[in-house]
């Protein structure tokens, strides 16, 4: 969807790091007073997609919509964990519609977003991936822009780097607590707050030149150039690598509560990090029930457990997406559902085992 929420955005590309590093994937609604994001396409009918083997990168040993080849793993990642962030990358990505280069223009005032997590120029979450992959990759970025395009980009980001400390994306530690104490911690959620901070004047400004410069006259159509060159940068291999380690600060915590909850198979941490990436996560009154529940059913299967644990976080989203909610995550647990009206077998889609037992460390 379509950006992170003001609150939350540093907390998913700063070496802050935040419990909630969360990508919001559904609309607030604007008559409630929120620059929202896209509703989930609840009725909208989209196809499967379509995944191939990924023999960019063998050792993945999975079938793949995304192109993981050159791409830089976070550091440390074993063998076990690389797939299963590629498989979460590319199930729940494929729910909210994406790629490396989805490209959005300016229908929220946002400027543009870019990339697989939709990250943007309003909210300031789009400037510090430009800026490190810049930095590091300066002759790439030469070869794909324009001399009069690329100076015009840099200079946009060297304004807005000025006016703070220079963002740099890293993968976000967990320093706050796993389990939040709030009731309400997604946009989807009864009773999520409904004010959301008005952008900072650098952001404005941010804004301010992607209406000038990358739109034809009517504001929201990309020039031809503009658009090619946006969308050849984040799918090369240096960007995409900036994605995945942006979005690794998700995949860590849902690693946490994989373990927290002692989960042990692979759909397990793939659908906790949907819950990361949709819900936020959980709450501490949510863990608590299921631990509970855990205990006076000590027997149960972990398809029993993992379709308790979504019944009680359910009970927190709006009814308005709860249908949406539950599509998405039982098409993880049962492996097969239909989701925005296309008919998903994900294990086949992406040649896994949902059942695989692994061990995944936060």
């Amino acid at each position: 969807m379509r950006k992170l929420i003001a609150i939350s955005f540093a907390c998913l590309l700063t070496s802050v790091g935040c419990s909630q590093g969360f990508k919001v994937n559904s609309a607030v609604l604007s008559s409630e007073g929120v620059k929202a994001n896209r509703a989930p396409p609840v009725a909208q009918s989209t196809p499967a997609p379509t995944a191939t083997p990924a023999s960019s990168d063998p050792g993945l040993n999975i079938c793949s919509q995304l192109d993981f080849a050159g791409i830089t793993w976070p550091a440390g990642f074993v063998a076990t964990q690389r797939r299963a962030m590629a498989l979460s990358l590319n199930i729940t990505g494929s729910f909210e519609g994406g790629g490396w280069s989805n490209l959005a223009n300016n229908f929220d005032g946002q400027g543009f977003s870019l990339g697989l997590n939709q990250q943007n120029l309003g909210q300031g979450t789009l400037q510090p991936i430009l800026n490190t992959v810049l930095e590091q990759n300066r002759p790439l970025a030469e070869m794909l822009f324009t001399a009069t395009n690329l100076r015009s980009l840099s200079s946009m980001l060297t304004a807005w780097s000025r006016s703070a400390a220079v963002m740099r994306v890293t993968a976000s530690a967990i320093n706050q607590p796993l389990f939040s104490e709030e009731s309400a911690i997604s946009p989807l959620d009864e009773g999520f707050p409904k004010i959301v901070s008005a952008l900072g004047a650098r952001e404005n400004a941010s804004v301010a030149w992607a209406v000038e410069s990358v739109y034809q006259s009517d504001r929201m159509t990309f020039k031809p150039d503009w658009k090619k060159s946006l969308q050849s940068f984040a799918a090369a291999a240096p960007f995409r690598s900036v994605q995945v380690k942006a979005a690794n600060g998700m995949f860590t915590r849902a690693s946490a509560y994989f373990t927290s909850f002692k989960f042990h198979e692979l759909r397990s941490i793939i659908l906790m990090y949907d819950f990361v990436v949709q819900n936020g996560g959980f709450t501490s009154a949510q863990a608590a029930l299921m631990r509970q529940w855990d205990s006076e059913n000590s027997g149960a299967s972990e398809t029993a457990r993992l379709l308790k644990l979504l019944e009680i976080r359910v009970l927190s989203v709006r009814a308005q997406y709860r249908g949406d909610v539950n599509a998405r995550k039982k098409a993880i647990i049962n492996g097969v559902g239909t989701v925005h009206g296309s008919a998903r077998n994900l294990p086949s889609q992406y040649c896994y085992r949902s059942k695989e037992q692994v061990i995944i460390q936060p």
